[in-house]
């Protein structure tokens, strides 16, 4: 089946396939993430690719390395996961997003057209040339996975996982080694302080089910005794790492920033910019959250940008199911005005387009659009 490029899903409980996808040329390795919701794999023309048979959805590793031979997913992002691609010298490394991905497929400059050839969808879709209403549903995807950076792999050393940015290798003497990624140092500094928010938030959730008064300090330091001896090494690194943050100047903790904002990991650029204390930053790590639909961190990085009406905006917006309305709304909030008025009208309410028209010329176009759509025309 490799040999012509076609990749199945099989139900073993209901011994029957689930999904068909055939690809243009031959594949020679599929590698599936811990789910088995998606799985990158390469063809014979040393191609990377991922694929989503929910929404028949193929998206191409860009910059992806012809020597190249394996993929890996990392085990603990599920959300937007890091994946990296490697030979016997280097690993290229990822970040996929899974939302937003009208917005990169409309937006980003760096789209590519790939061609894919789907057994329930056959023809291949132009994302500059076809119609809007012909793009449902969209097989066909680019800009959604971003090329992060290069790290060097030591001399024999043999990539088993990925975690958190973390790689556990297998030397040539046959011992396990822990490394962070290069594109991922700024892990060691942010990467204990988010766990400890974290974990000081559970603590917290675990007082208010146990009954136990936060205020009053002779209960929280009984329970607190009872906390295992896992939850307080947590604890002690937490304590650890803000230290070591304390120590980091300006130019530091802005390199760090810079490198999570490139991968894609806005919770430890959230931890940079909280010491940077820069509204520039603030409204920058809010647009880029905001452009891969993570709005709670969008929110509260235009709260600390001092932008109330983004704040409302946002709140606004988040709940809407839509994904070509909300696309859109998205849209307008980037200043991507064109790209809105596409969105909105491949949307449920195709009359939002008229939100984002600037002269009357305009208006009666969309306004003739949108009652030819409604049969009104």
């Amino acid at each position: 089946l490799f040999q012509t490029g076609r990749l199945c899903y099989f139900h073993l409980d209901d011994w029957a396939y689930l999904n068909e996808f055939q690809h243009v040329v031959g594949i020679v390795s599929v590698f599936p993430n811990m789910n088995g919701t998606r799985v990158a794999f390469i063809d014979d023309r040393s191609c990377a690719y991922i694929y989503n048979p929910v929404i028949e959805e193929l998206i191409e590793l860009p910059d992806f390395s012809p020597s190249a031979v394996r993929i890996l997913w990392d085990m603990e992002e599920q959300v937007n996961p890091v994946l990296i691609a490697f030979d016997d010298a280097r690993l290229m490394v990822y970040r996929y997003f899974i939302h937003g991905r009208l917005l990169n497929y409309f937006g980003v400059k760096t789209n590519t057209e790939v061609p894919v050839t789907s057994v329930s969808q056959c023809a291949s879709v132009s994302p500059r040339n076809a119609s809007f209403k012909d793009h449902k549903p969209f097989t066909l995807r680019s800009g959604q996975c971003r090329a992060v950076g290069v790290t060097r792999l030591p001399h024999g050393n043999i990539p088993l996982a990925l975690v958190s940015g973390e790689l556990c290798m297998l030397s040539s003497t046959g011992r396990l080694i822990h490394q962070p990624l290069a594109t991922h140092t700024f892990r060691l500094y942010s990467h204990s302080v988010i766990q400890g928010t974290t974990s000081a938030e559970a603590v917290a959730q675990s007082n208010e089910a146990s009954g136990i008064d936060s205020s009053d300090p002779a209960a929280t330091a009984a329970h607190s005794e009872r906390k295992s001896g896992s939850a307080r090494k947590r604890s002690a690194k937490r304590e650890q790492a803000v230290l070591d943050l304390n120590k980091l100047g300006t130019s530091e903790l802005q390199a760090h920033f810079d490198q999570a904002m490139r991968a894609g990991c806005f919770e430890d650029a959230w931890v940079f910019a909280d010491r940077l204390e820069n509204q520039r930053l603030w409204s920058q790590l809010g647009m880029a959250s905001l452009r891969v639909m993570q709005f709670d961190i969008a929110i509260r990085a235009f709260r600390r940008s001092n932008h109330p009406g983004l704040v409302l905006a946002v709140q606004r917006i988040q709940g809407i199911e839509d994904e070509f309305l909300l696309s859109g709304y998205v849209a307008m909030l980037l200043k991507e005005f064109d790209q809105a008025q596409e969105l909105f009208l491949a949307s449920s309410r195709p009359t939002a387009a008229l939100e984002v028209c600037g002269t009357w010329n305009k208006i009666v176009i969309v306004m003739k659009w949108v009652l030819c759509r409604l049969g009104v025309w």
